[in-house]
């Protein structure tokens, strides 16, 4: 009898610990996948600021442009995305200057771009395949898929034969981060591998193993950007 009651117990431990295993696997599961992208500091620029030209400038007010609504975070709940204008820059460079971003957590984020971000095709050429791929009915910006995350694309005023800023932000952490910000065409877009152009020549913005990297395109193979 003792025998039995042993063995039982011996089977009810077995069965608990897989039980708290398997939670503690899913969980770290779970976890890892908010981790995001490893960003990588070579592939963003900053925005231009001087005395005046700053976000928190108390002088600076702005007025609402566009707003759209969609689940940017894939957590199965709508965010909110406002596009601003900035009073006083209605004779400069760009449709909006400013992108809010709120979660449905109450969180907002914003960045501010005085060069002016542009519509497809107004000053920035965008390919017909690639703005195809857009999931907003819109040509100030573009949303799509990129790896497991959301990705919103924007498009900055082009000066003589200078490419205009691109601008990338993603949501692989659950949050908006600026992942991409410099002076490129965008020339092709696809699920894990993004081509831009410069006077330089051709690179490919790939997401490998979870790391963003930048490769200059060659014949025999690939030289990260410095």
């Amino acid at each position: 009898m003792k025998m039995k009651i042993s063995r039982i117990l011996i089977l009810v431990l077995i069965m608990t610990s897989c039980k708290s295993n398997q939670t503690e696997n899913k969980d770290t599961a779970l976890n890892s996948e908010k981790v995001g992208f490893v960003l990588n500091s070579k592939l963003i620029d900053g925005f231009y600021r001087d005395e005046w030209l700053y976000p928190e400038n108390p002088e600076l007010t702005n007025y609402r442009v566009k707003e759209f609504i969609a689940d940017l975070n894939q957590n199965q709940k709508q965010d909110t995305l406002i596009l601003y204008k900035l009073n006083g820059f209605e004779n400069d460079p760009g449709d909006f200057h400013q992108i809010e971003i709120k979660l449905d957590n109450g969180e907002s984020w914003m960045k501010t771009n005085f060069d002016g971000w542009v519509r497809f095709d107004n000053n920035y050429p965008v390919p017909d395949f690639i703005k195809e791929q857009n999931q907003f009915n819109t040509d100030f910006l573009l949303l799509t898929d990129f790896g497991k995350t959301k990705l919103i694309g924007l498009f900055s005023w082009v000066y003589a034969s200078e490419p205009g800023l691109l601008t990338f932000i993603e949501f692989s952490n659950g949050k908006p981060r600026i992942m991409f910000n410099k002076k490129f065409d965008l020339t092709q877009l696809e699920s894990n591998k993004i081509t831009v152009e410069n006077y330089n020549g051709k690179y490919q913005i790939e997401l490998i193993d979870n790391n963003l990297e930048l490769k200059k395109q060659q014949i025999t193979g690939g030289n990260t950007l410095e």
